[in-house]
């Protein structure tokens, strides 16, 4: 697997805001830029693993950034993202949950 400085990914975690490598450089994404986060389960080798796919747009751009279990930052993300909320529905049925969309604005008339 490429190493982080390598590919687009989550280095840091925090109330605010995500530390996001994105070309070899950092961008700090501030979690109203996450568009939607969903989970599902990717094969790895002879077993399975949680991921997390994470839709960040500044308005300018969208990148799907991918997270799996086996990433050091798994743990914090999972501390603001809790996998007992959404971990249990994909143990029991594998496919693709969706933890948080941001709503759409109204349209005015």
């Amino acid at each position: 697997m490429r190493g982080l400085a390598e590919r687009n990914g989550v280095k840091a975690v925090s109330q605010a805001c995500l530390v996001l490598a994105i070309s070899g450089r950092e961008h700090t994404a501030s979690w109203s830029t996450i568009g939607s986060v969903v989970a599902g389960v990717a094969a790895s080798g002879d077993g399975e693993m949680f991921v997390l796919a994470l839709d960040v747009d500044d308005g300018n751009t969208s990148r799907l950034i991918t997270v799996v279990e086996t990433e050091r930052i798994w743990p914090e993300l999972t501390t603001m993202l809790p996998f007992e909320h959404w971990g249990a529905a994909l143990a029991e049925k594998p496919g693709v949950v969706t933890l948080y969309e941001r709503p759409v604005p109204a349209l005015k008339s």
